[in-house]
């Protein structure tokens, strides 16, 4: 199968997945903000300015390599991302182009009717960097209209994007035509769904939203949204709180943000090291448990992306239950035996959409993009990223879970470790697939990415 988007890197550009670093020599110690640390730097920063600015007296311009990364739930999908910002794309291109490919590949997770959480934030300007980033956020009951996935994503495209909207959409389109191989978790869903032929490793076409997003192409995306106007004004905006923290700020949007934020106070406001983190993060889901202020159930996927001029995207898409609540848009959008990308949902209660940006203070600057399936994965994972250093993202995030049931009751991943045992009353053992979290870390201009093997995801790099 061929995406049309050339994955080919350009010149100069290597790709990359996962943890290895962007740039060779870039170091992730643990050693950051030292004075020692910031006078050699200084040091080291003077004679880097003296030699580039006599290195353009003498040749020119230089030129720095483009950076980016998308990690997603899917190693297509994130490909598909990165594709788009290798082709000159911004973030919102690599967004939308990963969030098609999910509605393919994970269908029951999210589709083209999914509700959405996004943080949108271009944190090289001084202006947003100062203000923070954007939240928009879109779903509830269904009551006809236009999948409201496309809606928002062609709205911010419109908005945000740089290359041309049928674009965006051929990966997905090539995946449907050409097939995909269906993950573990997917085929676990659809056996509990009762749906037949969906096996591990299987290979799967879906003409029938290949040709739907063919439709799509025929205009822009500011067009469609013109077309969709009164659908649009769904996507709602507004400006993300942010929230200090033990030297950390972060920001964290959807349904479960008030709750996802007094978690991550309580784990990280004094800092503490991993297990102690952790310990205080489960003990503040439990009283919200215990207090029903967790938020609702349903099913989500998320993704991260960082592109080259440093604007980061976390998204996160979800259904009221697996493969939605509602049959299928076919491609006159009249419903019908459609494909389960195009599956409708018409949820009566908030669904579990929580994306998040956390930022370091001090000189190193250290931020995380992360796009969580549930906000009990989220919190966990940034309390032991906030608390580990990151110099190594896979372990902060492969570490194992507990999922916080109605009534405080501890879904465990695994046998729950001494730091929970004064914690630990009534267990289950937590149902798979697990919440996975997927995401990007930039540090100065070093990036490194990690997708969560719960949701057999790959991220990419270049």
């Amino acid at each position: 199968m061929q995406n049309a988007t050339d994955t080919t890197p350009p010149s100069g550009v290597v790709e990359l997945r996962e943890d290895i670093p962007l740039k060779a020599g870039v170091s992730s110690g643990g050693s950051c903000g030292t004075p020692r640390l910031i006078a050699g730097c200084f040091a080291a920063l003077s004679a880097a300015v003296t030699i580039a600015l006599l290195t353009q007296i003498y040749y020119g311009d230089y030129q720095l390599v483009p950076h980016g990364s998308v990690s997603s739930a899917a190693e297509a999908c994130s490909s598909a991302g990165t594709g788009a910002l290798k082709a000159g794309g911004r973030a919102m291109d690599a967004a939308a182009a990963a969030a098609l490919c999910l509605a393919l590949l994970a269908p029951h997770r999210t589709s083209i009717d999914a509700s959405g959480s996004l943080l949108y934030w271009e944190y090289r300007n001084r202006t947003a960097r100062d203000e923070g980033p954007t939240l928009m956020e879109w779903g509830g009951p269904n009551h006809g209209g236009v999948p409201r996935l496309l809606v928002a994503l062609a709205q911010l495209h419109a908005r945000y994007g740089a290359l041309p909207w049928s674009q965006v959409l051929q990966p997905a389109i090539d995946l449907a035509r050409g097939g995909y191989s269906v993950s573990r978790g997917l085929a676990m869903a659809a056996s509990g769904a009762g749906r037949a032929g969906w096996l591990v490793n299987g290979v799967r076409a879906d003409p029938a939203y290949a040709d739907y997003l063919e439709t799509l192409q025929r205009n822009t995306s500011a067009e469609l949204t013109a077309m969709w106007s009164k659908d649009a004004n769904a996507v709602r905006f507004s400006s993300a709180l942010a929230n200090p923290a033990g030297g950390w700020r972060f920001f964290v949007g959807g349904v479960g943000a008030a709750s996802a934020a007094r978690a991550i106070v309580a784990a990280i406001e004094t800092p503490f090291d991993v297990d102690e983190a952790e310990r205080r993060v489960v003990a503040a889901l439990v009283n919200e448990a215990y207090e029903e202020k967790s938020p609702a159930g349903g099913v989500a996927t998320g993704l991260a992306v960082v592109d080259p001029v440093d604007t980061y995207i976390a998204l996160v898409t979800g259904l009221s239950v697996p493969f939605g609540s509602l049959p299928p848009w076919s491609v006159n959008g009249t419903g019908g035996e459609g494909s389960a990308a195009n599956a409708r949902d018409s949820p009566a209660a908030p669904i579990d959409l929580t994306p998040a940006i956390l930022l370091n203070e001090n000189v190193c600057g250290t931020r995380y993009v992360l796009g969580a399936e549930s906000t009990s994965a989220l919190v966990q994972a940034a309390a032991s990223l906030a608390t580990s250093g990151g110099d190594e993202l896979g372990p902060a995030i492969e570490r194992a879970r507990v999922g916080v049931l109605p009534g405080g009751v501890l879904a465990l991943e695994s046998a729950a470790p001494p730091s929970l045992q004064p914690l630990v009353g009534a267990t289950v053992n937590a149902s798979l697939p697990y919440a996975a979290v997927n995401v990007v870390q930039q540090r100065g201009d070093a990036l490194a990415s990690h997708a969560d093997s719960r949701s057999g995801g790959l991220s990419s790099r270049f």
